[in-house]
């Protein structure tokens, strides 16, 4: 007897577009950018009230000096462990699973949830990765080339990819979140403090920017194996 003998449709149980990515728009707010730049900031600066505290004069100027310091104290971005420069080129950082951090990964892993519900209805049931901070800048013409987001051992378990754009749009050009899907490259939203969501297994690479700085989160959303 045939599995589909009762049941036709038995293997369409969900509507689901699953070659789609989803994004929200102001996911993030100014002032949510601004927070996790002053906490990382001070994370960086191993909390020292010497470094991290700012008077009031001074956190009504550009905040330059601040991003300046973030930049210096970031590790290079690596594959698998190895540095390729030419494959990618960018500074990052890992945000802690802690209390400090815990607003920040229960936003995001917010929208990752309706997204999911929304348009793919993975199997999804855990963040067990840092928060990744990323910074790519027009000065080494940083770039990340065309990847996908999952492989072998822990990354076989990411479902979905959030990016969040930190950056105001007007601060940098190139620097472009792409995705490559049915033959066709198609641009991500720019704007700032958006939310983008898409599958682990989605072609993408990040232009090389050709000015200014680019600034982003990168988490993913976990959960058993594709099957």
């Amino acid at each position: 007897m045939s599995q589909f003998d009762n049941d036709s449709t038995k293997f369409m149980k969900y509507n689901a577009n699953l070659n789609n990515y989803y994004y929200f728009t102001g996911g993030l707010s100014i002032e949510d950018i601004n927070k996790l730049t002053k906490q990382l900031y001070d994370e960086l600066s191993n909390n020292q009230k010497n470094e991290s505290n700012i008077s009031k004069n001074e956190s009504n100027q550009s905040d330059q000096p601040i991003s300046s310091t973030i930049s210096e104290k970031l590790m290079e971005g690596n594959v698998s462990g190895i540095i390729d420069k030419t494959y990618r080129d960018s500074k990052i950082h890992w945000l802690p699973k802690n209390d400090a951090w815990n607003w920040l990964y229960a936003k995001i892993g917010t929208f990752a949830y309706k997204a999911n519900e929304t348009m793919w209805q993975f199997d999804i049931s855990f963040m067990n990765e840092n928060i990744q901070y990323t910074e790519y800048e027009a000065s080494y013409s940083g770039k990340y080339d065309w990847h996908l987001d999952f492989g072998p051992g822990v990354t076989s378990l990411r479902k979905i990819a959030i990016v969040v754009q930190l950056s105001d749009p007007a601060d940098y050009e190139g620097g472009n979140l792409q995705f490559y899907t049915n033959r066709h490259i198609t641009d991500a939203p720019k704007e700032q403090g958006t939310v983008i969501c898409f599958p682990t297994y989605f072609l993408h690479r990040v232009s090389p920017l050709t000015k200014g700085k680019r600034r982003s989160l990168v988490l993913w959303v976990s959960g058993n194996p594709f099957r």
